[in-house]
């Protein structure tokens, strides 16, 4: 099936493969716990915060490289110490790329430095409302770090991240690294949370397929709102924080020669 959808103006299309189907007569942001009740920003679900001074972000970034590298030399038996890392694409082949990732995509926070409880602390100031690290419906921590070679595929599926029960009760982080600019960040549609599932075209949890590529996340093709995004952009040190309700994905990478690095994190309610 053809995925039609529109950033900041800018149409695109590409094939998404699944079984899909037309959601319940309900809108499940307002039956279950709101996470972002406290926030000005309810009505569109999402908002930029700043989360890290320039100190905190170079040892983030440092500490991501790092890990990434060795991930890097793991998939392809190659010396990477000395790579810049915005041009991974040229370093990495599609098999590599695959290797590379399905580490990236199980993280944890012991990954990387970052002071948990200041994060935390930060966090719930924004909420109003308390968050920890540790989500209890799951055996480990997951921090994904996301990498998007230039004009690639190296995307998720629009969708919304709430569809799975684990992720209901948490706020999600997208947090620029290197590359993230505005034809490359993470796109979303502001005021989804309060769409109909009857409004919605969408396979079910590891449903979709995209140039070959399973993804976990249930994949929305269509909707009869259409699937208008915009990019908010935040820039180094800032953080996009949105909930998980709101359909977000196919962060499209239009960069000509530079891979994006986004860190990504959601955080449980205590």
């Amino acid at each position: 099936m053809e995925c039609n959808l529109n950033i900041d103006g800018e149409n695109f299309s590409y094939d998404i493969e699944g079984e899909f189907f037309w959601g319940a007569d309900e809108v499940i942001f307002e039956k279950n716990i709101d996470t972002i009740e406290n926030t000005k920003w309810h009505s569109a679900g999402y908002s930029v915060i700043s989360l890290f001074d320039k100190h905190e972000f170079k040892e983030l970034k440092n500490s991501l490289i790092s890990s990434l590298r060795k991930i890097i030399f793991n998939a392809t038996q190659r010396d990477c110490l000395t790579l810049d890392i915005s041009k991974y694409h040229e370093f990495v082949d599609d098999k590599e790329h695959f290797d590379v990732i399905s580490d990236t995509r199980f993280l944890d926070f012991s990954s990387f430095f970052v002071d948990t409880d200041l994060l935390c602390e930060k966090v719930s100031s924004v909420l109003k409302k308390n968050v920890l690290t540790r989500n209890k419906e799951l055996p480990n921590d997951i921090v994904i770090l996301r990498i998007s070679r230039p004009n690639s595929l190296d995307i998720n599926p629009p969708h919304g991240d709430a569809y799975q029960k684990i992720w209901q009760r948490t706020i999600n982080l997208w947090i620029p690294i290197i590359g993230c600019e505005q034809k490359s960040t993470l796109p979303l549609i502001p005021g989804s949370h309060f769409w109909n599932e009857k409004t919605v075209l969408r396979t079910d949890y590891k449903g979709a397929t995209i140039d070959g590529k399973l993804y976990h996340v249930p994949g929305i093709a269509s909707t009869k709102q259409g699937l208008n995004f915009m990019r908010p952009n935040p820039k180094i040190g800032d953080a996009l924080i949105f909930s998980p309700y709101l359909i977000h994905g196919s962060a499209l990478n239009q960069l000509a020669d530079t891979t994006r690095i986004s860190l990504e994190i959601r955080l449980p309610f205590i």
